[in-house]
């Protein structure tokens, strides 16, 4: 690269004007060719005062609000509401309610957030991507008895502890959940839900994504279990199945109900007070050999009932904990024709969402 011979300021520090500052920043950037940090112009020469920041450049941001907002003791639309897998046999759902609480796979409705418009988000290899969410959760509002959900008590006869519960292992509470999650689409600025992918499966990062839709087999503990230290689940943002209360009722939900609203069986919960609010983020670095590879859009999704588990017979050291997605349709009182009892100790759950916001930042750590 060229040398510079800058104009002195000093030592008289006598006054200066634009155009002497000006033509000192000229002469600096007529040395540096590309104007970019390469083999020939590096920080450590001091010449390159644009870079000398290390705070990340904002070159995109996007934001969507799905609109869907709820009053006090309304009960969410049908199209607002996330089933479990043993409720409808979906492994996942993208999260693209409007704010009718109405299904709408449209370019920035529910939470299909596009980036940079048709265009996409182009990429540096350095370039950081921040994603965060926040949603209100309501109570489940599908099944019945109110006894038979997994946020009703726990007793001898149903969930863990159950004579014959298929995996009679673990504590109960706390143990399901939903899950959310961010999918990236770098394939098409039309964003069709099957062009979203984990960040892995989209190009932008290296390592293997927890990712129901690419899970084969029968659900289950042996063929869907996904083991946390051979999976990254940093994207993930856990929806807890409950929410301990003072009292020990059976027909009150453990999640939380909006106040004076009526759940299933007609029993008031105004005190368990309102919905879930919940947050969640995902950060990641881009990798350096990203290539062409654009990002258009960003959607969150929702999975059915996930268990923690420890390894496959429940005991053992040391246990291997993972998540398992459940199968099992949840009915201790099922009698076959002969009224013979057939209980099944499955999980069933069905969830409303309201309030969602998704915003995604692409930053450049090189500066303007």
């Amino acid at each position: 690269m060229a040398q510079v011979k800058p104009k002195n300021f000093y030592p008289t520090n006598g006054p200066t004007d634009s155009a002497e500052v000006n033509a000192n920043y000229t002469a600096f950037q007529g040395s540096l060719g590309t104007g970019d940090i390469n083999q020939q112009n590096v920080r450590s020469e001091g010449v390159d005062l644009r870079q000398l920041s290390n705070r990340p450049i904002e070159k995109y941001v996007a934001q969507l609000r799905n609109g869907y907002l709820l009053s006090i003791g309304a009960v969410p639309a049908v199209d607002a509401r996330y089933q479990s897998f043993s409720l409808s046999g979906i492994k996942e759902y993208p999260i693209n309610h409007d704010n009718t609480g109405t299904t709408n796979t449209g370019v920035n409705k529910g939470t299909k957030l596009r980036i940079n418009g048709t265009a996409g988000a182009e990429f540096d290899g350095d370039d950081f991507i921040s994603v965060n969410w926040n949603l209100n959760l309501w109570a489940n509002y599908i099944h019945t008895p109110m006894a038979e959900l997994v946020t009703a008590i726990i007793d001898s006869n149903t969930k863990d502890g159950g004579s014959g519960a298929t995996y009679p292992y673990g504590s109960g509470i706390g143990e399901w959940c939903f899950i959310v999650y961010p999918k990236y689409n770098t394939v098409s600025n039309a964003l069709n839900d099957s062009d979203f992918k984990t960040a892995e499966a989209a190009g932008l990062v290296t390592g293997v994504y927890f990712d129901p839709s690419t899970l084969t087999g029968t659900p289950g503990l042996l063929t869907y279990y996904r083991g946390f230290d051979a999976f990254n689940w940093d994207h993930t943002m856990v929806v807890p199945s409950v929410f301990v209360s003072a009292g020990t009722a059976n027909n009150s939900p453990f999640l939380m109900v909006n106040s004076n609203g009526t759940t299933i069986g007609g029993s008031l919960n105004g005190a368990l007070g309102g919905p879930q609010m919940l947050n969640g983020s995902h950060h990641i670095k881009v990798k350096n050999n990203i290539g062409s590879t654009k990002l258009y859009g960003v959607q969150l999704y929702i999975s059915g009932f996930w268990r923690m588990h420890g390894n496959t017979t429940g005991t053992g050291s040391p246990m291997n904990c993972g998540m398992f997605l459940e199968p099992d349709i949840c009915n201790p009182s099922r009698v076959n024709t002969d009224g013979d009892p057939i209980p099944l100790y499955g999980v069933d759950g069905e969830c409303g969402l309201e309030r969602i916001q998704i915003d995604c930042t692409v930053y450049s750590t090189r500066g303007a």
